[in-house]
């Protein structure tokens, strides 16, 4: 597990290593109670490269500072460091500075660090997303579930994140179909994690698992609204001979969107076709939208969220 200093590029490193402890909360100062943070030291008594931490490093080979630490110090808080990855192997509770490790069987040996304790959390809910290290950069504040970060500009930008409450799940693609980590505390380098710049899609509520269902989730008997307050039959679809005629198309209680994807792809005649096949139907000779008015289905992903459009008067031929 031992890997040799050379490997370092000072280069590569000058960006995310920095000493002293205090440059490492960026703009937010320095609050040893609400803000504990502890460096590694490659060298005895403080000395040569260090990392500074905010939070948990599940592993340090993401940032090139694994089985190096000889030294560390304290800013506040408890902390745990292990000699394998993820938390796992021998481990030690430390909570002073340790000048020089080297009678120590843990000196150069670290892979993993995680913090005991749980630092104070501001008012706001959610989570804010910094562009840069240490809190920097362009920011943005995310209360609720986004399956698409380019919807608000933000997709494969974060490279650390404050985490206001709760415990929140952020994967590497949209829609949360690749790689994901949860978060609850503060990271000021999402390298730590290998999650900087590929962050894609945030949860608060884990990732979302919607249930199977059928093309769009309609199906004949029940599952539309006329929208004036009454139905025609069960469903407000009205069905001929070779055709049907649905008004407001829904599933699970929800408007469909007038476009398979939230990103606005694929929208109109693929959302029409689908709902008609799903009624028994060939094709959709008519379709319409209008503004939505709150959540909508989308039948790609098969999920609800916010849009722009619903799809209305859809009618279905043989």
């Amino acid at each position: 597990m031992r890997v040799s200093a050379l490997i370092f590029s000072s280069l590569a490193l000058s960006a995310m290593l920095m000493a002293p402890a205090d440059a490492q909360r960026g703009g937010r100062g320095v609050d040893a109670d609400n803000n504990p943070t502890l460096t590694l030291h490659d060298l005895p008594n403080f000395g040569g490269r260090s990392l500074t931490l905010d939070g948990d490093a599940p592993d340090l080979r993401w940032v090139q500072f694994n089985d190096l630490a000889s030294s560390y110090s304290f800013s506040g808080g408890r902390w745990e460091v292990c000699l394998e990855p993820n938390y796992r192997g021998t481990c030690h509770v430390v909570d002073a500075d340790v000048a020089d490790m080297t009678p120590w069987s843990f000196n150069n040996r670290i892979t993993s660090v995680r913090a005991l304790h749980r630092p104070d959390r501001d008012r706001r809910r959610g989570i804010t997303l910094y562009s840069g290290r240490n809190y920097t950069g362009q920011a943005v504040h995310i209360r609720d579930i986004e399956f698409d970060l380019r919807d608000i500009r933000f997709d494969n930008q974060a490279n650390s994140i404050e985490v206001h409450s709760g415990t929140w799940t952020l994967c590497e693609d949209r829609n949360f179909s690749d790689r994901c980590v949860e978060f609850t505390r503060d990271s000021n380098d999402l390298k730590l994690f290998r999650m900087d710049g590929r962050i894609s899609a945030a949860s608060p509520d884990g990732i979302p698992r919607p249930e199977p269902v059928p093309d769009y989730g309609g199906g004949y008997g029940g599952d539309y609204d006329t929208g004036y307050g009454n139905s025609l039959g069960n469903s407000g679809a009205v069905r001929g001979v070779n055709s049907v005629f649905i008004p407001t198309p829904q599933s699970r209680g929800y408007p469909v969107a007038f476009c398979l994807e939230p990103n606005g792809r694929s929208c109109g005649a693929p959302v029409a076709d689908r709902i008609c096949r799903a009624e028994g139907f060939g094709r959709a000779a008519h379709f319409d939208s209008r503004r939505a008015r709150g959540q909508l289905w989308f039948i790609g992903p098969r999920f609800a969220r916010g849009g722009r459009n619903e799809i209305v008067d859809v009618l279905c031929l043989r």
